[in-house]
């Protein structure tokens, strides 16, 4: 398969650079450095503005090449969902800069573990089981915060240090996460719950924490590096 086949060009081969559309000047952008047979490429935010299906034809060129050897570093100046999204897919290593330092560097599993608050778990539960439901959590995982409740949802936040060993009401709070999936299973089992979901906090969430004005604790990249246990 040629290049412009691989971006979804072959179609646009005939046609003048200038008459091409944004989405498939990007394309081409993206395709020209790939076909040197670089062992380093730069790319800043590649799918930008492009639809779906040509996001997902870039991120497979990106990734065939990541997998056979290619050293690829991505930038990206935006936290929006789609950036995020992107770095996600595609990055093996992501490190967060702020005023030209580094904050982190790592895996995107060992920053969610360094630097995550915990996770979310949406309940969906009938509105005349939604109170007792509530007592019932409260008393069971007194760790877990409920946050926000609209339309029969409940939103739940289990930070990391709140992660009990057994359903015992404690004060100390040293939960394991098979404690938090008991407790729903349970519930969706006795019908009294309708579904839940339970998700780890987002690359975008990690982001804004470690970028906003407020967050002083700067950890030493040596330090991350040193200590990331990636597979």
């Amino acid at each position: 398969m040629t290049m412009i086949q691989c971006f979804g060009l072959d179609t646009n081969e005939n046609q003048q650079v200038q008459n091409l559309s944004g989405g498939n000047k990007r394309k081409l952008s993206a395709s020209l450095a790939f076909m040197a047979n670089p062992t380093l490429i730069f790319l800043d935010e590649p799918t930008t503005g492009l639809d779906a299906a040509a996001k997902r034809k870039v991120w497979n060129v990106i990734r065939t090449a990541r997998d056979a050897g290619l050293t690829i570093i991505m930038t990206s100046h935006s936290f929006s969902y789609e950036s995020m999204e992107e770095c996600e897919a595609l990055c093996t290593k992501i490190g967060i800069m702020k005023a030209g330092q580094f904050l982190c560097l790592g895996s995107l599993q060992h920053l969610k573990n360094r630097f995550g608050n915990g996770y979310v778990v949406q309940v969906k539960v009938s509105i005349d089981k939604l109170n007792r439901i509530k007592d019932e959590l409260e008393f069971t995982l007194p760790g877990i915060k409920i946050e926000d409740e609209k339309n029969g949802m409940l939103f739940c936040h289990v930070p990391v240090s709140t992660i009990p060993t057994d359903h015992v009401h404690t004060t100390s709070h040293t939960y394991n996460l098979a404690n938090v999936f008991e407790f729903f299973n349970q519930k969706k089992e006795n019908n009294d719950i309708e579904s839940y979901s339970l998700t780890q906090t987002t690359l975008e969430q990690i982001f804004v924490s470690l970028t906003s004005d407020e967050n002083e604790n700067h950890v030493l990249l040596s330090d991350l590096v040193a200590n990331e246990n990636c597979a």
